[in-house]
């Protein structure tokens, strides 16, 4: 995928409203550095990102419709709060969540939530290193 100049500045503007916690606001040279690298990230294929170093984790866990659904989600959300810098991205539907690591050290990342996931299955999800 190809994004325009427009696409950039878009993105760009949208992050620069970020901050950062212990570091402050983003500045706009960072922001433009991040949408450059989301953007071309985007383009990527999933067996170009595995080349990069960047692993992908997929659950589908249905969709939440108990307390106990909510808590074992609680459960993978609580582990990526914790670890902002090791997800490069989270998609998601109603039933489904991908989260895409950064490397270096996306292969324990992905264990280590694998293994929460895992853990906390209620018996009907599945867990996939994949992207979809």
């Amino acid at each position: 995928m190809t994004a325009s100049p427009g696409d950039r500045d878009r993105l760009t503007d949208f992050l620069s409203r970020y901050s950062i916690p212990g570091h402050g606001p983003i500045t706009p040279d960072e922001a433009r550095a991040a949408a450059d690298h989301i953007l071309e990230l985007d383009g990527l294929t999933p067996d170009d990102l595995q080349a990069r170093g960047y692993r992908h984790l997929t659950v589908v866990h249905g969709d939440i419709e108990n307390p106990d659904d909510e808590a074992a989600q609680r459960h993978l959300r609580d582990w990526v709060n914790r670890h902002p810098a090791a997800i490069r991205m989270t998609r998601g539907t109603g039933d489904t969540t991908t989260w895409l690591f950064n490397p270096p050290d996306a292969d324990t990342h992905v264990d280590q939530l694998a293994a929460i996931a895992h853990e906390h299955n209620p018996g009907c999800w599945r867990i996939r290193r994949a992207p979809r």
